[in-house]
């Protein structure tokens, strides 16, 4: 069955059904041209730990630790291993 015949969510395969539903029939379609027969594990964390230290050092004056960490999803304690590893300050 070609991609352009899909009609019905039904007719795509379990996960793929998912898929379509939130990202549309071509994002499901572009998920299995790209991923198909390979297993996949997502990070619990979507940005990158440099990205996340860079919103920190690049805060408002206003803006916490604690409020950057919250927004990406860390603790605010693991936020601050992360900025002392970064400078390299590990006791």
């Amino acid at each position: 069955m070609e991609a352009d015949k899909y009609t019905d969510y039904s007719d795509l395969s379990g996960i793929y059904q998912e898929i379509a539903r939130e990202l549309g029939r071509d994002g499901a379609i572009t998920i299995h041209q790209l991923f198909h027969g390979q297993q996949i594990s997502f990070p619990k964390r979507l940005y990158a730990r440099e990205y996340v230290l860079e919103q920190v050092n690049n805060r408002e004056e206003e803006k916490s630790i604690g409020e950057v960490a919250q927004q990406y999803g860390y603790t605010e304690r693991r936020i601050r291993q992360l900025i002392q590893f970064s400078t390299g300050k590990n006791s």
